[in-house]
Parts: structure tokens; C-alpha cells; sequence
């Protein structure tokens, strides 16, 4: 009996209120977390590192409308919610929650597998051809090392 697990994450490195700056100024900002099904890679071969059998990744974007005076949450399947609090705003667009774990493949041996995370935040979302100027610097964007979701 297999049930679904789910994973909430909250961003909590970078940029704390200083993330509003842009979206007052106009602008948006973008927040992706990546999850990846892993599976251990024992023996001989251990050194090559775990294959991912399996990523995912879900992104949000935050903006201000100052027609209506609220901050703005879109994800990437056509959620919309929108906060007149920049601390609500600031909660919900750093946190994932309830997002359904992959699962490994049927009939395999699931204490090999595990998963890890990470979150990517782009302080100001570029559109292409601006996207360049990430060559030159990485500043304003945030990223977290990868983290291993424990009670798998």
C-alpha cells in the first residue's frame, strides 16, 4: 500500500524583504524549486554519483499591480492569488506546499531511492535577449545547494 507523499519547502537564503524592492519598482521577480527523484548508485561504480531518475520543477512569478494596489502570485498551471500584505505575499511566493513527491518506479527497491531539492530565486525576471546580461553577473540571483528530503 503505497500513499502519496507530499513536500512543503519555504525559501528561506537570499534576499529577505529586500525582494519587494523590484516589484515596487515594477518589476518581477521569478522562484523555482526543482525536485529530483534520485537513486543510491552502490558498488564499483558509486563514484560516478546517483543518477536522477526523475526531475520536476515548479516556478512562480511575483509582481505589484498598481492599478489595483495588490502584490500578485502567478504559477506556471494559472494559479492567481493576490495580497495586499507584502508579509503575505512574501509567505506564499516562498513556499511550496503540499507538492506530490515522485514516486520510484513500480516493483524497484525504494530504500535506494531519495529526494533532493533545491530553489532558485531571480530576484528580477529578464526576458530574452536581457537574459545575456546573466554572463556577465549573477547578481540577483539566488540559489541553495541541494537538500535531502529525510523520511522518505
Amino acid at each position: 500500500d503505497q500513499s502519496v507523499r507530499y513536500l512543503t519547502a519555504r525559501y528561506r537564503f537570499g534576499p529577505g524583504e529586500d525582494i519587494l524592492e523590484p516589484l515596487e519598482d515594477g518589476l518581477s521577480s521569478r522562484i523555482r524549486f526543482t525536485i529530483e527523484l534520485c537513486e543510491r548508485r552502490e558498488g564499483l561504480f558509486a563514484f560516478l554519483g546517483d543518477p536522477v531518475v526523475n526531475e520536476e520543477r515548479v516556478e512562480y512569478i511575483g509582481y505589484r499591480d498598481f492599478f489595483a494596489g495588490v502584490f500578485v502570485w502567478e504559477d506556471e498551471f494559472g494559479g492567481r492569488s493576490t495580497f495586499a500584505s507584502p508579509r503575505e505575499f512574501l509567505d506564499a511566493f516562498r513556499t511550496l506546499t503540499r507538492y506530490p513527491l515522485p514516486e520510484p518506479p513500480p516493483g524497484s527497491d525504494h530504500e535506494r531511492f531519495y529526494i533532493r531539492v533545491r530553489v532558485r530565486i531571480n530576484q528580477v525576471e529578464l526576458t530574452p535577449p536581457l537574459t545575456l546580461i546573466y554572463l556577465i553577473s549573477r547578481s540577483g540571483i539566488y540559489e541553495s545547494e541541494w537538500y535531502t528530503v529525510e523520511d522518505r
